[in-house]
């Protein structure tokens, strides 16, 4: 019988180097592989809120920000393509608005009543709101013409740029 199998502890490992070391390398992603995930991303609710809040402190590289982008209700998700765009966006066929509405580059953080005001508006409405916003790369949005699969896709990358900053996979 083995000593693992009598309940004794296994290895120790003085560093988390040596655990990694130790680990099968599938068990946890390189920069690349988290950077190509990161550009795949969706996300909704909390988590989306979170991503987008940390996005935003490293995004404006304060190193003691007077303000933290907030928790608060009075902070919307705005999906800028939204989920349902009915015919305000006919540029996009339906199964390019689901694929995209919840990729976290075209979520931004916006004040509840100016998330109610544009709702399922077109690109051209939200834009100004968007513009006015306190948050940086909500306003990043609003510098575009368009907003489609391919300026989705354009934050995003930028966004995952910033997420290896924020979360670089490098275990010392």
């Amino acid at each position: 019988m083995s000593a693992k199998a009598l309940g004794e502890p296994g290895p120790h490992y003085q560093t988390a180097k040596d655990l990694a070391n130790a680990m099968h390398p599938s068990t946890i992603p390189n920069n690349a592989d988290f950077h190509t995930a990161f550009i795949n991303a969706k996300a909704d609710g909390s988590l989306a809120k979170y991503y987008l809040r940390a996005l935003e402190i490293q995004y404006v590289r304060l190193p003691e920000p007077e303000w933290i982008p907030s928790e608060e209700p009075d902070i919307n998700l705005e999906h800028v393509l939204p989920q349902n765009p009915e015919n305000n966006w006919p540029e996009l066929t339906p199964d390019e608005a689901k694929s995209n509405c919840k990729r976290l580059g075209n979520l931004a953080l916006l004040q509840r009543t100016k998330n109610t005001l544009v709702g399922n508006s077109p690109f051209s409405v939200k834009k100004p709101v968007l513009m006015n916003s306190g948050y940086e790369l909500t306003k990043w949005i609003a510098k575009k013409r368009k907003w489609r699969v391919k300026e989705i896709g354009e934050r995003q990358q930028e966004m995952a740029d910033l997420a290896l900053k924020i979360w670089p996979l490098t275990i010392r």
